[in-house]
């Protein structure tokens, strides 16, 4: 009898440990809610609590919390060099050099030089696109695309996570309220990061509230 209401005893303090946790993850998910929001498009640079976003090797309970891309503002360059190089063309018939080429030479180069144009703009909005940090309920993720051909990841586990630095910097940056986030890890890469992401204060503060909850689940 005393084997017998020891072991309920037992499973009665598991279960009762097991609702106890189960309520903080839920209080912090109601906590992270409230500083992200939900966000309505996924083609943001602070995209919060995505439904329609997944992820290679995502996990079966595993949800986005929050995708950061770079700020908008720093599409600016290559879209005002687009730009430049679409009018280029129009400036020419300005000229008189136009004269000396054939009307045949003249519209190939034409068309070669916007298919050149389009090349800059996509490959401008998909570096910007694809290249993406991600905050899980389970770990960090830094994922990056090279030449739109290669693609690295690297993760951490979120209770792998040991010091979270906030930079930020210069007027441009502290008007528009961007900046990098450096996260120190116990694992393979020692340092991931999220370079000039919208409210970096916010994501740090995400970071700490994930990692205290899973420091009260051990």
């Amino acid at each position: 009898m005393e084997e017998i209401y020891s072991s309920n005893k037992k499973a009665n303090k598991s279960s009762t440990e097991k609702a106890n946790q189960e309520k903080e993850e839920q209080k912090t998910q109601v906590e992270v809610s409230k500083l992200v929001g939900r966000s309505r498009t996924t083609l943001g640079s602070f995209v919060a609590q995505p439904k329609s976003i997944n992820f290679d090797g995502q996990h079966k309970k595993e949800k986005i919390i929050l995708l950061v891309r770079r700020h908008w503002i720093l599409n600016l360059p290559w879209m005002l060099s687009a730009a430049m190089l679409a009018v280029f063309p129009l400036a020419l018939t300005q000229t008189n050099v136009l004269s000396l080429i054939p009307l045949e030479v003249f519209n190939a180069g034409l068309l070669i030089w916007y298919l050149l144009v389009t090349a800059v703009i996509i490959e401008g909005f998909l570096t910007w696109l694809f290249n993406v940090g991600i905050i899980t309920n389970e770990r960090v993720l830094d994922i990056d695309f090279s030449s739109l051909l290669f693609q690295r990841t690297s993760d951490a586990q979120i209770d792998k996570i040991q010091d979270v630095t906030v930079e930020t910097g210069g007027f441009i940056r502290t008007i528009l309220g961007f900046g990098s986030i450096y996260i120190q890890t116990a694992g393979e890469k020692q340092e991931i990061e999220f370079t000039d992401i919208p409210s970096p204060q916010v994501v740090a503060m995400i970071l700490k509230k994930l990692r205290l909850t899973l420091e009260d689940k051990k």
